[in-house]
């Protein structure tokens, strides 16, 4: 098992300096949006999984008759199913229903060891508690099962990844 943690980490190493970057660069020019999408996040995290993992791993890619977005493979097997998510929407509820739906599915992946669902966030540094509240309440997973990696993008906002372990 390589753990939910692991992943995370390895997430977060993956895609806390090219946010930086990023952010720093558009933002002067009053826009993040042109990067700041789920699959720009998915080919980071592919390439860092598969290069500190020493495993292939899958973007997009049809898993026991569903599509997942991240793969991790060992041989031809998958060890662990990813679903990613970002959350973004002002008062955070628009995302919700998009959510449930992704954790839905993981359940649906029995023969896979790992199942984990990833959310990525820009948000004020002074709502980070009420966001883990929120999400909490609202996808019936209690707050301590989340792993939680951030960094600050200036004085006000961070850039967050958190991850939920799937039983």
């Amino acid at each position: 098992m390589i753990g939910t943690h692991t992943i995370i980490d390895v997430m977060a190493k993956s895609l806390f300096p090219v946010v930086k970057e990023y952010y720093n660069l558009f933002s002067r020019y009053g826009t993040t949006t042109s990067w700041d999408n789920e699959p720009f996040y998915q080919w980071i995290c592919l390439k860092g999984l598969a290069e500190s993992l020493n495993r292939n791993v899958l973007v997009d890619r049809e898993l026991n008759g569903k599509k997942v977005d991240l793969q991790v493979l060992e041989g031809e097997t998958c060890q662990v199913a990813i679903e990613m998510k970002r959350y973004f929407s002002p008062g955070g509820t628009k995302e919700i229903p998009g959510f449930l739906s992704d954790i839905r599915s993981l359940y649906g992946h029995s023969n896979v060891p790992e199942k984990i669902f990833v959310i990525t966030t820009i948000h004020e540094t002074s709502n980070q508690e009420g966001n883990y509240e929120f999400l909490s309440g609202e996808l019936k997973i209690p707050k301590e099962r989340f792993v939680r990696k951030f960094i600050p993008l200036d004085n006000s906002l961070i850039f967050e990844i958190i991850g939920i372990g799937i039983e």
